[in-house]
C-alpha cells in the first residue's frame, strides 16, 4: 500500500483510479497476494525458458533464521547464457519443522522436477553442516546419488566464515574476547526476566550467535561497542 501510494503521486491514471474507482481499488490483501503470485509465475516462467537454453545449471541452498525465529532454506540457481553468467533466487521456503538430509533432498528434487533441468545439474553447494555435507548420509550424497554428475562445491561464504573463526580460535585473546561476547548473547537469550532487565536499562537486545556465521560476530561487537556505557552502568 505505501508503494502504491507513493507511486499515486507520479502517476495521475493511478492517482485518478483510487479516487474515482468504486468497485475494484486492488488494494486488499487478497488482490495483493493474487498479484504478487502472478508476478512469480512470470518471473518463473522466464527462468524455466532461460534453463531450457543453458547447457549446465547448479543449485545453492542455504538456511537461516528470519526475525520471527523461523528457519527458512534459500533456493539459487546459477547457469550461463551466452557466455555470461545467470544466477537467480527462486524462493525461501520455511523448514522450521523439518530439517533432516530427506526433507531438503526432497526440496532440492521438487524444484529439479518443476524446473526441468535434472539432467544439467552439474554442482550443488551449501553451507557445511552435516546434513548439508557429509558425505555420507547428508543432502549432497543424496544428490549425488540420483544425479550423478552433480559435484558438491562447498559454501564459499561458510568457508570464509570458518577460516575467520578458526584463525581467531588460534589467538587467545581474540578467543577469550569473543567468547566472553557470544556468553553475553547467550546469558541475556533467556530466561524472560534477563531479557526484560536488558530493555528496560540498555534498550537493545544482543543478536544471536552463531557459530558458522561471522558477520553475527560483527554485529554483536558493534552493538556492544555502541550501547557500552549503558551495559556497564547495568551491570
Amino acid at each position: 500500500m505505501d508503494l502504491l501510494s507513493f507511486l499515486a503521486k507520479y502517476d495521475d491514471t493511478l492517482k485518478n483510479h483510487f479516487i474515482d474507482s468504486t468497485t475494484f481499488l486492488s488494494t486488499s490483501n487478497r488482490i495483493q497476494n493474487n498479484l504478487i503470485k502472478c508476478t512469480a509465475d512470470v518471473e518463473m516462467d522466464y527462468i524455466k525458458s532461460e534453463i531450457k537454453k543453458a547447457p549446465f545449471v547448479s543449485i545453492a541452498l542455504d538456511e537461516t533464521t528470519d526475525v520471527a525465529n523461523l528457519s527458512e532454506v534459500s533456493i539459487v540457481v546459477r547457469y550461463v547464457l551466452d557466455g555470461i553468467p545467470q544466477e537467480r533466487f527462486l524462493k525461501f521456503l520455511n523448514v522450521t519443522s523439518e530439517r533432516t538430509a530427506d526433507a531438503l533432498f526432497k526440496i532440492v528434487c521438487d524444484n529439479i522436477s518443476s524446473l526441468e533441468y535434472g539432467s544439467k545439474l552439474v554442482v550443488q553447494s551449501y553451507d557445511g553442516a552435516a546434513v548439508m555435507a557429509s558425505h555420507l548420509g547428508g543432502l549432497q550424497a543424496k544428490v549425488k546419488e540420483k544425479f550423478k554428475h552433480a559435484n558438491f562445491v562447498y559454501c564459499i561464504a561458510h568457508r570464509l566464515n570458518l577460516v575467520l573463526s578458526r584463525n581467531m580460535d588460534n589467538i587467545k585473546d581474540c578467543k577469550v574476547f569473543f567468547l566472553t561476547l557470544s556468553g553475553l548473547a547467550s546469558f541475556f537469550s533467556k530466561p524472560s526476566k534477563r531479557t526484560r532487565a536488558l530493555d528496560i536499562h540498555v534498550q537493545r537486545r544482543f543478536p544471536k550467535v552463531a557459530p558458522t556465521r561471522w558477520n553475527y560476530n560483527g554485529r554483536l561487537v558493534q552493538i556492544v561497542f555502541q550501547y557500552r556505557n549503558s551495559l556497564i552502568h547495568f551491570f
